[in-house]
């Protein structure tokens, strides 16, 4: 899933949400779609900047998506935690 916009973001949360399964092929994409998008957008602010208005909406939608959808906040910061140990052993 190709997540570019904050509406984007929102909408693959709600498919996120109706497809949680363990073993739903739907349900990883969408959370590795929600990972990239956070990996880049959030945590380095590569496409969008820090502060911009985009950035203040997604900062609230982590923020939702902690709070009211634990497993899935766990599974996209897991793979956030896989993007941070690839830094410390990259060369």
């Amino acid at each position: 899933m190709n997540i570019k916009t904050p509406n984007d973001l929102r909408a693959a949360i709600s498919i996120a949400v109706s497809a949680t399964t363990e073993t739903n092929p739907t349900y990883f994409d969408i959370i590795w779609g929600i990972h990239k998008y956070k990996w880049y957008n959030w945590y380095q602010n590569i496409h969008i900047k820090k502060d911009s208005p985009e950035d203040i909406e997604n900062t609230l939608i982590f923020e939702e998506i902690k709070n009211k959808y634990p497993q899935i906040h766990f599974d996209i910061e897991k793979n956030i935690d896989f993007e941070i140990e690839k830094l410390k052993t990259d060369l």
